[in-house]
């Protein structure tokens, strides 16, 4: 989305307004977790949790599948005739980047990044939030005594449990974040928390808002063949001796 000079000149805001617009982004933020995991579809069960009509609007058009060229110029015609300044002109610019990156499919920490840089350098202090880190710890404490799925799942969490840091870091090398997601869905909940405790804040967040929903709906194929090629992996960097 391309903002305007003077539209940018107009949202001049306070700290506290910061909170009310810092309180929009992760909703945007949670909305999007729950549409890549159960659809855009589930988002209308959160409209009476939402106190903001523009928000609902936006979300609406965006769950009608309009075309991103049409939900811009709705929502900045409204934005552009309603002759908002200040913080209220501020949020209603986020909900329209945030729709646009909602319907995109756009990654929620990526998502998170970008409507933070609305709020100038102190959205810097959005990307280490609290709250996200939350969502993982729980989410890590829910399963904490998930068993391993099956025979060969087992079998697999025995070699993982195995490895020390610096094995695997150098493992995680060779595994795109995507795979992460059908290689843990099968593995007990020590396993993921050790896999976890060795990425970053930011792919932890990618792989739990995806991973979550995967355990929920296991696919035995899926996950052995995954981890089927990472055991290939740990094989070729052992006869490497890059790890023991």
């Amino acid at each position: 989305m391309k903002l305007e000079n003077g539209l940018i000149k107009e949202c001049d805001f306070t700290d506290i307004e910061k909170q009310q617009a810092k309180k929009i982004i992760l909703k945007i933020v949670e909305l999007s977790e729950k549409a890549r995991r159960y659809g855009l579809l589930s988002i209308e069960n959160e409209y009476e949790n939402i106190d903001d009509e523009f928000l609902i609007f936006a979300l609406r058009l965006v769950i009608d599948g309009v075309e991103p060229e049409m939900i811009e110029s709705i929502l900045m015609t409204n934005i552009r005739f309603s002759k908002l300044t200040g913080v209220e002109l501020l949020k209603r610019l986020i909900i329209c980047d945030g729709a646009l990156l909602l319907q995109d499919g756009c990654n929620p920490r990526l998502m998170l990044t970008k409507l933070s840089m609305f709020l100038g350098d102190y959205g810097f202090s959005l990307l280490n939030n609290e709250d996200l880190s939350q969502n993982v710890a729980s989410f890590l404490k829910l399963i904490e005594n998930k068993k391993a799925n099956s025979g060969y799942n087992e079998k697999f969490d025995s070699v993982m449990i195995k490895l020390n840091g610096f094995a695997l870091q150098r493992l995680f090398r060779e595994i795109a974040i995507t795979d992460f997601i059908p290689i843990l869905s099968g593995c007990s909940g020590g396993v993921i928390a050790k896999v976890f405790n060795n990425l970053s804040k930011d792919v932890q967040f990618d792989i739990y808002s995806l991973l979550e929903n995967k355990i929920e709906n296991y696919n035995s194929r899926e996950c052995e063949e995954a981890q089927k090629s990472v055991m290939l992996i740990i094989k070729r960097l052992r006869e490497l001796g890059e790890i023991v």
